[in-house]
């Protein structure tokens, strides 16, 4: 039962995300643009669609890398904020960082603690801070399949060989492989910062391209672990909730822009 409530078992699981114009994503100067963000509330486990709703909204603070929060957490609360009580989620995976995040408070801790609701955070990209990066994450979960092809499977305290230095024995960081299908990612200070999760089906040699998970609001490593893993299709890479909530407000933009969608 991945509920935070361990009183009842999860039945409503729901994913945030936001769409823009692909050409502003990124564009630092501009503030004048919609976007779009998508609440998608699934039943358990069916994963089957049980409220969505969208939030159109003028972007109006440029794309700083590590305050994403100012830029999308005033639509994502709107969207949880009216949602009706009979579709109120048990627990919201967001599109970013939980716990991940330089200030150890990303996008998905503010959404948690402004509406009072358990987050996760579940994001595409790792910051480089506390000498942790993208690389050496991938490098190590790589490095745990290998080993589980040659049976000596994962659950292993080991550091993966494909970490800086920052992250060697003795420095108090690295990539240990303490569950079958993701590795820690533990920082040079000696804090858990979150998990690369990589047990999902694949093209090509190693891991694939890993989703980086953490714990938001009221949620551990551990559950929000157990949150992603049970909320993936089979096949899938992405939580159904936040792949749904995606691919939503992707066809709204299309919308707006004139395009099918």
């Amino acid at each position: 039962n991945p509920n935070p409530n361990p009183k009842r078992p999860l039945r409503l699981v729901a994913g945030v995300d936001v769409s823009y114009r692909r050409e502003f994503i990124y564009d630092s100067t501009h503030r004048s643009e919609t976007a779009v963000a998508c609440l998608a509330v699934l039943r358990f486990p069916e994963l089957t669609p049980e409220w969505v709703d969208f939030e159109e909204f003028v972007v109006d603070a440029p794309y700083v890398p590590g305050f994403l929060a100012f830029r999308e957490c005033p639509a994502m609360t709107t969207l949880l904020r009216r949602c009706p009580p009979g579709a109120r989620p048990d627990v919201v995976l967001v599109d970013g960082n939980g716990a991940l995040h330089p200030e150890g408070f990303g996008l998905a801790c503010h959404v948690g603690v402004e509406c009072g609701v358990p987050t996760v955070g579940v994001a595409k990209d790792l910051h480089a801070f506390d000498g942790l990066d993208a690389k050496s994450a991938r490098a190590a979960c790589d490095e745990a399949v290998e080993e589980a092809a040659r049976g000596g499977g994962a659950g292993g305290a080991g550091v993966s060989k494909g970490v800086s230095k920052a992250n060697q024995p003795g420095f108090g960081g690295g990539y240990p492989a303490l569950w079958p299908d993701a590795v820690a990612l533990v920082g040079a200070s000696g804090t858990t910062r979150g998990a690369a999760l990589f047990g999902h089906e694949h093209s090509g040699d190693g891991a694939g391209c890993p989703l980086y998970v953490s714990g938001g609001h009221r949620v551990s490593l551990a559950l929000a672990l157990a949150v992603a893993r049970a909320c993936r299709a089979p096949g899938r890479k992405t939580p159904e909730p936040i792949r749904v909530a995606d691919a939503r407000s992707r066809a709204r933009v299309r919308l707006l822009e004139g395009k099918a969608p």
